[in-house]
């Protein structure tokens, strides 16, 4: 059997607004409703066990409305958070226009269950986040 290796479907910038730069996905949200979508930034966290939390400024960009509350186990905390629904597009990653559902938090985060069963690299050098594909 051969090894024919990983090829690099897409890759982005670590984000620069804290120190040490961390790895960053992109994704496009919209609301269920609403054809318009906004590209967010969100701070990959392995350790979010969901899908994805946005950030205050985004729920508020795009008018969503919670349809009910949730407590999160944060590292330091328990804490009751708003849930949505939105619809998620992640064309590296073959998403498209999935709806889910999205924790209320101070910044937009991809968590484990985002990044599940994809092969990932994280480049130091060049500071960047890869998606690879066999």
């Amino acid at each position: 059997m051969g090894d024919q290796g990983f090829h690099i479907q897409g890759c982005w910038d670590f984000g620069q607004d804290e120190r040490p730069p961390y790895p960053a996905v992109h994704v496009q949200i919209s609301p269920i409703a609403k054809q318009s979508f906004k590209m967010v930034i969100c701070k990959v966290d392995t350790g979010f066990n969901g899908v994805l939390s946005l950030g205050d400024e985004v729920v508020k960009d795009l008018g969503l409305k919670p349809y009910g509350t949730v407590l999160a186990t944060t590292a330091t905390n328990i804490v009751e958070v708003p849930i949505y629904r939105v619809l998620l597009t992640q064309e590296e990653m073959k998403i498209r226009m999935r709806q889910t559902t999205a924790l209320g938090t101070r910044r937009s985060l991809a968590g484990r269950m985002l990044l599940a069963n994809n092969p990932w690299l994280l480049d130091f050098v060049s500071n960047k986040f890869c998606l690879l594909t066999p």
